[in-house]
């Protein structure tokens, strides 16, 4: 007995150390992540944004590769690279007025063109291939690509600080990831689904919703603040956004968590306390589309 209780009591130290671990990337993420974005209103944080935005694409589909080549599928970051660079870009010089669209249309042709090139090396799984280049694009290129239109949103017609908006969008995505490690370490005992994450729980899930929710009050609470114009964002709104933002951010940490299971692979990467770009951003994937539409659809 004293033996089963000495274990529990050490695996719930080594779960509050890497909860620790855990709040103390997120921290600098989100302090990171701040700085870049109160700093957005001048023109040279535009392009260090913009860099930024690349690398975390880059290093994503470089880790999204690991994932393909665990399962024999041939992936190459060359015919992906014209995407890479040219997608985060034209969102941004969208947002800042330029019209480049037939450029960007063209490059993406290029990369199809590249893709093509390239399943011609061999025939033996080229629809694989083919296809997981565009899945990765599909799922880390464009969604991250996204957070430049969220962060200049207010210059596409949003009447709202865009800063304010991404803020929002990091915090309560991250919330989630936070609340349901916290409550699934402490409470959690039902599994939420076994055969691709099993240590996520159904408490964890509330705890997540709980983390977002309450977030997303607190911006509600800054919205009394400042002027309507900057920020907008209703009681019942709140409730919603947070509630939804926060099962979408689920839904992004589960699909991430699918990817590995089937590649078996723990981490993407090997940052400490949480893996790899991939393990940081899963949730930012589906939120940030949703965010982005919700915006220019309601606000």
């Amino acid at each position: 007995m004293e033996k089963e209780q000495e274990e529990r009591g050490n695996k719930m130290i080594d779960k509050l150390k890497d909860l620790k671990g855990r709040l103390l990337i997120h921290s600098i993420v989100i302090i990171v992540a701040s700085g870049l974005i109160y700093t957005s209103i001048f023109s040279f944080s535009k392009f260090l944004i913009l860099a930024t935005i690349i690398g975390l694409i880059l290093v994503g589909n470089v880790e999204f590769s690991q994932f393909l080549k665990s399962k024999n599928i041939r992936y190459s970051l060359a015919p992906s690279m014209p995407m890479i660079f040219t997608f985060p870009t034209a969102i941004l010089f969208w947002v800042i007025g330029y019209k480049i669209y037939p450029g960007v249309i063209f490059l993406a042709f290029l990369s199809v063109l590249l893709f093509i090139l390239l399943a011609f090396e061999k025939v033996e799984n080229s629809i694989f291939m083919v296809a997981s280049q565009v899945l990765a694009h599909v799922y880390i290129t464009i969604p991250l690509s996204l957070m430049i239109g969220v962060l200049f949103i207010d210059a596409i017609g949003v009447a709202n600080d865009g800063r304010i908006w991404l803020a929002y969008l990091i915090c309560v995505s991250k919330g989630a990831d936070v609340g349901g490690y916290f409550f699934g370490s402490l409470l959690g005992k039902r599994p939420l689904a076994v055969t691709i994450s099993p240590k996520k729980t159904i408490e964890g899930s509330y705890g997540a919703i709980v983390f977002s929710v309450l977030i997303s009050l607190l911006f509600f609470g800054l919205a009394q603040i400042v002027p309507r114009g900057l920020f907008h964002l209703g009681f019942a709104e709140a409730l919603f956004l947070g509630l939804v933002i926060s099962v979408i951010s689920q839904l992004g940490d589960l699909s991430e968590s699918l990817f590995k299971r089937d590649a078996k692979i723990k981490d993407s990467s090997s940052i400490p306390a949480v893996g790899g770009v991939l393990d940081v951003v899963d949730s930012l994937l589906f939120t940030t589309p949703f965010l982005f539409v919700y915006l220019i659809l309601f606000k």
